[in-house]
């Protein structure tokens, strides 16, 4: 008797919890879905543009290393035309690296942050930061990261990107490799804070 009861017990359990999966089409809201992952990012976000202020309002009382020709040598980027890095370091390690090209080549920065030296954030400026609002750390276009995955990208006017398009893929790894490998002239040198 207690082993019916035992087995028409779990009949009922798998029965109840196989029928919460089961939901049709017509009771599920396809814009509440979407909302709610976008709002997941929007906030993940919101949070990471908070880090990237923090670290722009401090950034002048950071330790600022300049990358000399052998760094130059040692750094490889598709966009071999980079004239000018600065890196940005405090007692947690890097915070930001700014990227200048070279004028007669192009008017391009990038600039990246870090966050316990994850990158967290990179943004692309194909005119140069000069043309772009002095008061905003977050212009041209913006590339989010979690756990070295790009979660968000946006354009200069903050409309969102598709970040399974082909174009937003190779920049977003472009930077990720760019970003890995200042990361890694910086952990080789001996820069007293």
């Amino acid at each position: 008797m207690k082993h019916l009861l035992f087995l028409l017990s779990l009949a009922i359990l798998m029965a109840q919890s196989s029928c919460n999966s089961c939901t049709s089409e017509d009771d599920s809201d396809p814009k509440y879905d979407v909302m709610t992952r976008y709002g997941a990012w929007e906030a993940r976000a919101d949070e990471t543009r908070a880090k990237v202020q923090k670290i722009e309002d401090r950034f002048n009382t950071f330790l600022h290393y300049e990358f000399d020709s052998l760094d130059h040598h040692i750094f490889d980027s598709e966009y071999p035309y980079w004239d000018k890095i600065d890196v940005y370091l405090n007692e947690k390690g890097l915070q930001k690296a700014k990227l200048f090209a070279m004028p007669s080549e192009s008017l391009a920065t990038e600039e990246f942050y870090f966050d316990e030296g994850n990158l967290i954030y990179a943004q692309k400026e194909e005119k140069g930061m000069k043309n772009v609002h002095p008061d905003s750390a977050l212009h041209g276009n913006q590339f989010f990261f979690t756990r070295g995955v790009l979660v968000l990208a946006l354009d200069p006017e903050g409309k969102r990107r598709d970040i399974e398009d082909d174009t937003v893929k190779i920049e977003s790894v472009d930077l990720m490799h760019e970003a890995k490998q200042i990361r890694e002239i910086i952990a080789q040198k001996q820069i007293k804070l």
